[in-house]
């Protein structure tokens, strides 16, 4: 259990960690990506990081782990979805 510091600073759709992705299940991630980006490099050189694909693949599983390592890091986080907007 995360202590209630990073708890409060992570409010996140769902509970996913990194640890708990199924690569076997999602074979258009690279796990070696993904654990880089687990490094936090990204953050400390201000490189954004957007996924994309269709739904299911694990977008926002991925993106709740990172947020959640980041936390445990000592980063504030923030996770959102893009939802299409209706065309009129």
């Amino acid at each position: 259990m995360l202590p209630v510091c990073i708890q409060l600073r992570l409010l996140t759709p769902t509970p996913a960690t990194l640890d708990d992705f199924d690569y076997d299940a999602a074979t258009g991630v690279d796990p070696h990506l993904i654990a880089d980006l687990a490094t936090g490099r990204y953050l400390e050189s201000a490189t954004n990081v957007l996924m994309i694909g269709p739904p299911g693949v694990g977008k926002t599983h991925l993106a709740v782990g990172l947020a959640r390592k980041a936390a445990e890091d000592g980063y504030r986080t923030y996770v959102t979805t893009a939802h299409p907007t209706p065309q009129t």
